[in-house]
C-alpha cells in the first residue's frame, strides 16, 4: 500500500498530472463563465466552433486537422451544428465534390460569446496570479508546446 501512495505521489509531482489538472480547472472555469450564456455546446464543440469562425471556407479535412479529430468525430459535430443552424456548408468552387464550412448569423453570435467567456476566464485567472507569473507561465506554456509540439513532428 505504501508503495502504491509513492506512486500515486510521484505522478502528481508529473508535469503530466499537473498539466491535465490545469486544463480540467480552465475547463470548469469556462464552464462556469459560460453559464449564464446559455450555449448548449460542450467544450470540444466550443473549440470546433470557433475555430470554425476563425476560419471560414475550411474543408472538414482542413478543420479535422487544426483541431486534431479525427475527421467522423468531425461530421458528427458538422451534423449537430448544421441542425442548430450554426454553420452552413457550401461547395468549392475549384472542386465540387469538396464542401466548405461557413458559419451563420447563430454561429458567430455564440462565437462572440465564447470570446467573452475566454477573455473573462483569462482575467479569472490574471486576478490568481499577478502579471508577472501570469506573463512567465504563459511564455514557458507556448515555448514547452512549440518544442513538444516539434519533437513529434521529428
Amino acid at each position: 500500500m505504501k508503495n502504491q501512495r509513492n506512486a500515486y505521489s510521484d505522478f502528481e509531482q508529473s508535469i503530466f498530472f499537473q498539466v491535465s489538472l490545469i486544463t480540467k480547472c480552465i475547463f470548469h472555469l469556462a464552464s462556469k463563465n459560460a453559464e449564464s450564456l446559455n450555449i448548449n455546446l460542450n467544450p470540444n464543440q466550443l473549440h470546433v466552433l470557433f475555430t470554425i469562425y476563425h476560419n471560414q471556407g475550411l474543408s472538414q479535412q482542413e478543420l479535422a486537422e487544426i483541431v486534431e479529430r479525427n475527421k467522423s468525430s468531425i461530421q458528427r459535430t458538422i451534423q449537430s451544428f448544421l441542425k442548430k443552424n450554426l454553420i452552413k456548408l457550401y461547395k468549392d468552387k475549384n472542386d465540387k465534390r469538396k464542401n466548405l464550412i461557413a458559419i451563420t448569423p447563430a454561429g458567430e453570435k455564440i462565437s462572440l460569446a465564447i470570446k467573452k467567456v475566454i477573455h473573462r476566464t483569462e482575467n479569472d485567472i490574471k486576478q490568481i496570479l499577478d502579471i508577472e507569473q501570469y506573463e512567465e507561465y504563459l511564455t514557458l506554456s507556448k515555448a514547452l508546446a512549440e518544442r513538444l509540439n516539434n519533437k513529434i513532428l521529428n
